[in-house]
Protein backbone atom coordinates (compact mmCIF):
# COMPACT_ATOMS: atom_id res chain seq x y z
CA UNK A 1 0.00 0.00 0.00
CA UNK A 2 1.53 3.23 -1.15
CA UNK A 3 1.09 6.38 0.94
CA UNK A 4 -1.08 8.87 -0.88
CA UNK A 5 -2.62 6.15 -3.07
CA UNK A 6 -6.42 6.22 -2.65
CA UNK A 7 -6.75 2.91 -4.53
CA UNK A 8 -4.18 1.11 -2.38
CA UNK A 9 -4.83 2.36 1.14
CA UNK A 10 -7.72 3.80 3.15
CA UNK A 11 -5.27 6.47 4.33
CA UNK A 12 -4.32 7.34 0.75
CA UNK A 13 -7.35 9.59 0.29
CA UNK A 14 -6.69 11.29 3.62
CA UNK A 15 -3.07 11.89 2.58
CA UNK A 16 -4.13 13.41 -0.75
CA UNK A 17 -6.82 15.62 0.78
CA UNK A 18 -4.53 16.76 3.60
CA UNK A 19 -1.83 17.69 1.08
CA UNK A 20 -4.34 19.79 -0.90
CA UNK A 21 -4.18 17.53 -3.97
CA UNK A 22 -6.19 19.29 -6.73
CA UNK A 23 -8.05 16.13 -7.77
CA UNK A 24 -8.99 15.14 -4.19
CA UNK A 25 -10.07 18.73 -3.51
CA UNK A 26 -12.20 18.82 -6.67
CA UNK A 27 -13.81 15.45 -5.86
CA UNK A 28 -14.69 16.62 -2.35
CA UNK A 29 -16.12 19.86 -3.75
CA UNK A 30 -18.32 17.87 -6.16
CA UNK A 31 -19.46 15.55 -3.38
CA UNK A 32 -20.26 18.44 -1.06
CA UNK A 33 -22.05 20.30 -3.84
CA UNK A 34 -24.50 17.49 -4.57
CA UNK A 35 -28.18 18.01 -3.84
CA UNK A 36 -29.90 15.27 -1.88
CA UNK A 37 -33.60 14.95 -2.69
CA UNK A 38 -36.33 15.32 -0.11
CA UNK A 39 -37.45 12.33 1.92
CA UNK A 40 -40.06 11.59 4.59
CA UNK A 41 -37.91 11.78 7.76
CA UNK A 42 -36.42 15.19 7.00
CA UNK A 43 -36.09 16.33 10.61
CA UNK A 44 -33.79 13.51 11.66
CA UNK A 45 -30.01 13.89 11.83
CA UNK A 46 -28.27 10.89 10.28
CA UNK A 47 -25.14 9.72 8.52
CA UNK A 48 -24.42 7.46 5.55
CA UNK A 49 -21.03 5.79 5.10
CA UNK A 50 -19.94 4.64 1.67
CA UNK A 51 -17.11 3.81 -0.69
CA UNK A 52 -17.00 4.95 -4.29
CA UNK A 53 -15.98 2.74 -7.20
CA UNK A 54 -14.68 5.24 -9.74
CA UNK A 55 -13.58 5.17 -13.37
CA UNK A 56 -10.81 7.21 -14.98
CA UNK A 57 -13.36 9.41 -16.78
CA UNK A 58 -14.89 10.55 -13.46
CA UNK A 59 -17.91 8.27 -13.65
CA UNK A 60 -19.05 6.63 -10.43
CA UNK A 61 -19.45 2.94 -11.28
CA UNK A 62 -20.83 1.81 -7.94
CA UNK A 63 -21.58 3.03 -4.43
CA UNK A 64 -20.86 0.53 -1.68
CA UNK A 65 -22.77 1.21 1.54
CA UNK A 66 -20.51 0.85 4.58
CA UNK A 67 -22.93 1.68 7.40
CA UNK A 68 -24.40 4.70 9.08
CA UNK A 69 -27.65 5.62 10.79
CA UNK A 70 -29.57 6.80 7.68
CA UNK A 71 -32.84 4.97 7.14
CA UNK A 72 -33.47 3.24 3.81
CA UNK A 73 -35.27 6.24 2.34
CA UNK A 74 -32.50 8.73 3.14
CA UNK A 75 -29.83 6.23 2.07
CA UNK A 76 -31.66 5.88 -1.25
CA UNK A 77 -31.84 9.67 -1.69
CA UNK A 78 -28.11 10.01 -1.01
CA UNK A 79 -27.27 7.15 -3.40
CA UNK A 80 -29.44 8.76 -6.10
CA UNK A 81 -27.60 12.05 -5.64
CA UNK A 82 -24.23 10.29 -5.83
CA UNK A 83 -25.25 8.34 -8.95
CA UNK A 84 -26.05 11.58 -10.76
CA UNK A 85 -22.62 13.12 -10.06
CA UNK A 86 -19.82 13.28 -12.55
CA UNK A 87 -16.55 13.60 -10.70
CA UNK A 88 -13.44 15.20 -12.18
CA UNK A 89 -11.34 12.92 -14.38
CA UNK A 90 -8.63 11.05 -12.51
CA UNK A 91 -5.13 12.49 -12.85
CA UNK A 92 -2.71 10.49 -15.05
CA UNK A 93 -1.06 8.56 -12.20
CA UNK A 94 -4.44 7.37 -10.86
CA UNK A 95 -5.88 6.79 -14.36
CA UNK A 96 -2.87 4.57 -15.12
CA UNK A 97 -3.71 2.39 -12.11
CA UNK A 98 -7.34 2.18 -13.20
CA UNK A 99 -6.52 1.22 -16.77
CA UNK A 100 -9.76 0.25 -18.48
CA UNK A 101 -11.47 -0.83 -15.25
CA UNK A 102 -13.07 1.01 -12.37
CA UNK A 103 -11.79 0.59 -8.80
CA UNK A 104 -12.81 1.49 -5.28
CA UNK A 105 -11.31 4.42 -3.48
CA UNK A 106 -10.39 2.62 -0.25
CA UNK A 107 -11.47 5.56 1.93
CA UNK A 108 -14.91 5.37 3.59
CA UNK A 109 -16.71 8.67 2.97
CA UNK A 110 -19.39 9.84 5.43
CA UNK A 111 -22.37 12.03 4.57
CA UNK A 112 -23.64 13.66 7.79
CA UNK A 113 -26.62 15.91 7.96
CA UNK A 114 -30.24 16.56 8.70
CA UNK A 115 -32.96 16.42 6.12
CA UNK A 116 -31.68 16.91 2.63
CA UNK A 117 -28.64 19.00 3.53
CA UNK A 118 -25.40 17.53 4.74
CA UNK A 119 -21.66 17.49 4.37
CA UNK A 120 -19.28 14.77 3.23
CA UNK A 121 -15.99 14.13 4.94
Amino acid sequence: DLPGDPLGSPDGWTDMAKDGDPWATAVMAALNGMKVGAYAGEGTAADFKFQLVICADGRIDRINKKGGSADAQLAGAIKNALESLKLPKAPPEIAKQLGSSCKAIKYVFTWSGKGNSGKIK
